[in-house]
């Protein structure tokens, strides 16, 4: 089994009178890493509940009598796929004020359910983490980077079971994981009327990676309105599907309306999006694999580690620009992506003379691993 990067802060939290809430969409190994939690504190008797069961659903209601009933006994307590539960906001919030001697542990499938559903209730009462699909730095810890290992996570295997499963073609698993779990989660949403334009903006933006976007072009592009595809686009990002970057602007007015870049959060869904799984060699689009492969996992890296900061990229109206700047306090930390090893850079004479505390790097395949772990 793959050890995973938050485990240790997990718990670290435990039995600290919070819940616990780890949110990402199925499949990126929440239930594992639960069960590896209840293993660790096997002496406490635990409760293992999950909201696929209609049963469970049916008994499980905003009572504390109730609820004391079904966890007496418990010191742990896991709800896995909590976001199938009604009103599990209120339920999380009484048994964490009724019962703080108790650990609960939630898992949840979408971020849009989690925000609706139990950030006023929650508000103060639980630790909330993002659990990634498996990360560089969980995969290959110390060891070296090969090129053929980073051209396949450029490509595919994020997800456990394509890793370490018995998989004889990745490509079959990971198009099963995003015709039976990804698109079905997104397409759930009852306020989405327009099922095809959501899988044909998922399409346009997959070709954006790296780049700006404008949502009246890709509105023009897939004839409908800006409106529509701002909504849209908000539903992929808090589905965890993309994420967007903001430019770094000492104007904030000008920031606001500035336009972002987007990433995938895993390049395989962008990858079986235009369906193009072919070699490195084979493609014309490997600049923006490796920008927003960096991005992405040092993402993880910072969030798994509560790292303080803000994430930008910066450009001028005309060249240059700079691919990735985070900043702590008024310190900046700006990088330029850059797959080849010969490849080089420098920070740009104007971005230095108006942020005069900043640091400065490549980032190639030679030297990611200082980024990411």
């Amino acid at each position: 089994m793959i050890e995973r990067t938050i485990t240790d802060t997990l718990i670290w939290e435990c039995f600290a009178g919070k819940a616990i809430i780890l949110y990402w969409p199925r499949q990126v190994g929440k239930t594992t890493l639960v069960k590896k939690l209840q293993e660790h504190f096997k002496e406490r008797k635990s409760l293992y509940i999950t909201g696929d069961d209609i049963e469970i659903k049916e008994i499980w209601k905003a009572s504390i009598q109730v609820l004391s009933q079904l966890v007496a006994g418990a010191e742990l307590i896991i709800i896995d796929e909590a976001q199938k539960i009604d009103d599990i906001g209120n339920i999380l919030k009484l048994l964490v004020d009724n019962h703080p001697e108790k650990q609960i542990i939630a898992t949840w499938s979408s971020s849009f359910d989690l925000a609706h559903n139990i950030s006023e209730p929650l508000t103060g009462r639980a630790y909330i983490h993002h659990l990634y699909p498996l990360s560089i730095e969980e995969i290959y810890e110390q060891k070296p980077l090969s090129s053929i290992s980073i051209e396949q996570r450029m490509l595919y295997w994020w997800y456990p079971n394509a890793v370490v499963g018995d998989n004889q073609n990745p490509q079959d698993y990971l198009k099963h994981v995003i015709d039976h779990y990804l698109y079905k989660d997104i397409l759930a949403f009852e306020w989405i009327k327009k099922h095809d334009l959501v899988i044909k903006l998922t399409q346009a933006l997959a070709l954006q990676i790296g780049n700006e976007f404008s949502y009246l072009e890709l509105a023009n592009l897939l004839w409908s309105n800006k409106d529509t595809i701002a909504k849209y686009m908000l539903i992929l990002e808090q589905a965890f599907i993309i994420k967007t970057l903001s430019p770094l602007h000492t104007n904030k007015r000008r920031e606001i309306k500035a336009h972002k870049k987007v990433f995938f959060r895993d390049l395989w869904v962008r990858n079986a999006a235009i369906n193009n799984f072919n070699p490195l060699n084979l493609r014309n689009d490997v600049w923006q694999l490796w920008e927003n492969l960096c991005f992405i996992e040092r993402t993880k890296y910072i969030q798994y580690r509560g790292i303080p900061h803000r994430q930008y990229f910066w450009r001028q109206t005309s060249w240059p620009e700079i691919d990735y700047i985070e900043q702590e306090a008024e310190s900046y930390y700006a990088r330029e992506f850059k797959y080849s090893i010969k490849k080089w850079a420098s920070l740009p004479k104007a971005f230095a003379e108006r942020y005069t505390d900043t640091q400065f790097d490549v980032i190639r395949t030679d030297t990611i691993g200082k980024f990411v772990r």
